[in-house]
């Protein structure tokens, strides 16, 4: 109830953006409690402790701040009018030729042969020995590291080149979606104005899948609908309404995602060992009570080093890279055993309160609030097809502030280098060919539609 109170003062803070970041914070907040609810039924046997309380108290309070100063700080705060800037980059999105969409496609199934061909390569070096692609991956899953990580000098790992197109592979979702969104916003009328995107959505979508990132994919559809809804907002004359009728596109989105990403655990090696409701009611819901159990019974792992070591665990060992030796852990948490489920996400205030208590708590949520802030203005509104990217990537974990910390804890480190690059390249190709379409644009079918 207090969630959804602090909630009620954000909206109109945020001029009625139903999926602005603080907003979108808070409602999974308040989403995620409903499911812990349910979740009684099944693993959740934690009472929340007053310090937790407080701690998610003070974290929301931060959020609330974070929402007032984006308001004021950025141009136009919240107030997402109709610019000339902000609905030209979207039809420039929107009239990008096919040949830009379909030559990512093609870089996506090369970059994905070689990464399945090394995969395959060091699994029968190994004396791992199968014919199938899934139990290859499966078995890569557990046995590769990747150089753009910190993995154990011990695992085999995929080669820089490889690892690299990984990464650019990911961030042509968020590419495709943008230009899904671009499409349906501008009314394309042919279906086959949309099949050059929803390829290059199938195509990452599935590697990612075979490289176990179902995560990923549940970002996509997150990205998608913080894209549209941006776009949709920009020039609605009711905010309010158009809001509302993202509450069913929303839900909609969760009917459909939920029950996939559960019957996914299969494809990606998992056993479904618990109901679909168990289940979901964990993955979404387990963070607040992982949270209260894990204040009230500290893991034995996580012994503090020094302050901060949670909060910047990968700039840390980004840090340590490069010759320091700081006595840092893995990004990963200590597990804990709710019910039949063991969990490690406890939300993204504890990193922030373990390391710097309730000042902590409430300083870190309003900064990671602000750049979530920033990014969403960015997607809006910035003409760079490569801002867009990049900002979209950053904004769609705003919805897991609920599981796990991002800004600080994960953004920062060599990952963010690697995400620039690849959006740079990415937005580069289709700019390219959008500068260069040549007579394609001059035909009548081909003409730019409107917005």
């Amino acid at each position: 109830m207090t969630i959804i109170l602090i909630w009620a003062v954000v909206y109109p803070v945020t001029n009625y953006a139903l999926l602005s970041p603080p907003s979108l914070i808070l409602l999974m907040f308040a989403f995620a409690t409903l499911l812990a609810t349910i979740g009684e039924a099944y693993w959740n046997r934690v009472e929340v402790t007053p310090e937790a309380y407080f701690v998610i108290l003070t974290g929301c309070l931060g959020v609330l701040v974070a929402a007032v100063v984006a308001r004021g700080l950025f141009p136009d705060g919240f107030r997402l009018k109709s610019t000339t800037k902000g609905i030209s980059a979207i039809k420039k999105i929107a009239d990008i030729p096919d040949r830009g969409w379909y030559a990512l496609c093609l870089f996506v199934v090369i970059a994905a042969a070689l990464n399945i061909w090394e995969m395959v390569s060091m699994s029968q070096a190994a004396g791992f020995s199968s014919t199938n692609i899934m139990e290859i991956a499966q078995w890569a899953r557990g046995n590769i590291t990747t150089l753009l990580t910190s993995g154990s000098e011990d695992t085999e790992s995929y080669s820089a080149l490889s690892s690299a197109l990984t990464k650019i592979i990911t961030f042509c979702g968020y590419a495709a979606v943008i230009g899904l969104s671009a499409k349906i916003k501008c009314k394309k009328r042919r279906r086959t104005d949309y099949y050059s995107v929803i390829c290059l959505l199938v195509l990452s979508s599935a590697f990612s899948l075979l490289k176990g990132g179902r995560d990923t994919i549940a970002h996509y559809v997150v990205a998608f609908v913080i894209v549209l809804f941006a776009f949709y907002i920009i020039d609605s004359k009711n905010r309010n309404k158009t809001s509302l009728q993202f509450v069913k596109i929303c839900a909609i989105a969760l009917l459909i995602t939920l029950p996939l990403f559960y019957f996914a655990l299969e494809l990606v090696g998992r056993l479904r060992s618990v109901p679909l409701l168990d289940y979901i009611s964990f993955y979404l819901g387990g963070g607040i009570p992982s949270l209260s159990y894990a204040l009230e019974h500290p893991p034995v792992a996580d012994s503090m080093a020094f302050p901060g070591e949670r909060t910047f665990t990968q700039l840390f060992a980004l840090i340590n890279k490069i010759g320091f030796d700081i006595p840092v852990d893995t990004y990963a948490g200590a597990f804990i055993k709710l019910g039949n489920h063991s969990s490690n996400i406890y939300t993204c205030f504890y990193r922030y309160y373990y390391d710097f208590g309730f000042v902590g708590v409430f300083l870190f949520s309003s900064l990671s609030t602000l750049v979530f802030c920033a990014c969403f203005q960015a997607v809006e509104k910035n003409p760079s097809m490569p801002v867009k990217i990049f900002a979209l990537y950053v904004c769609s974990y705003a919805a897991d502030a609920v599981r796990e910390e991002f800004i600080f804890s994960r953004l920062l480190s060599a990952s963010l280098l690697w995400a620039i690059i690849a959006s740079l390249i990415i937005g580069g190709i289709l700019m390219y060919t959008k500068v260069n379409a040549g007579f394609q644009l001059t035909r009548k079918k081909d003409r730019p539609h409107s917005c």
